[in-house]
């Protein structure tokens, strides 16, 4: 009788990082395909309502999955929710600051004194033509806007999308150091 190899927790444990890997690495071509291209019956819809959700910066998800795929690799599993945190941040940031744009200047598209289901329905129009940050960034924009003046609600975000970037190096750069 031959012996039975036993699999070491150590092993299984990586094992299963890969299959989470490659799992996230083809949702992330998958994502890329319906949403660059359009195509099949999934894309011609995914791609506007993810427009309305959250404006152009749908195009940056499957980027992001794709890198958080190989993070999943490469980082301990201690690491991966901090960073997938930082990446949520930073698009919410970034969805806030487009929806401010379109709230401010010359050529406002959203009137922040509207009723607020009126600007949310806006909001979502103008995602689906790639336009702004969608209703994400409206629901956070609009809050920030009214309680603050636009100048100020843009150097909030801006701080935001700042101190996540500056985390993530400091992180970056003290797990080298050990």
């Amino acid at each position: 009788m031959g012996k039975k190899k036993k699999v070491t927790k150590k092993k299984k444990s990586k094992q299963d990082a890969y299959i989470h890997a490659i799992t996230v690495m083809i949702l992330s071509a998958l994502l890329a395909v319906f949403i660059y291209i359009k195509s099949g019956y999934i894309g011609e819809h995914l791609s506007p309502m993810l427009g309305g959700i959250m404006g152009w910066i749908k195009y940056l998800v499957p980027l992001g999955t794709f890198l958080i795929g190989i993070s999943l690799v490469k980082e301990k599993k201690e690491f991966v929710a901090p960073k997938i945190t930082q990446y949520a941040i930073i698009i919410l940031c970034i969805c806030a600051f487009m929806s401010l744009m379109q709230m401010s200047g010359d050529n406002k598209k959203i009137d922040v004194n509207d009723e607020f289901s009126n600007i949310v329905s806006k909001a979502y129009d103008l995602g689906t033509e790639n336009k702004g940050g969608g209703v994400i960034g409206a629901l956070v924009a609009v809050p920030m806007r009214k309680l603050l003046r636009t100048s100020w609600s843009k150097c909030s975000f801006t701080w935001c999308c700042n101190t996540t970037y500056n985390l993530y190096i400091w992180n970056k750069t003290s797990r080298i150091s050990r």
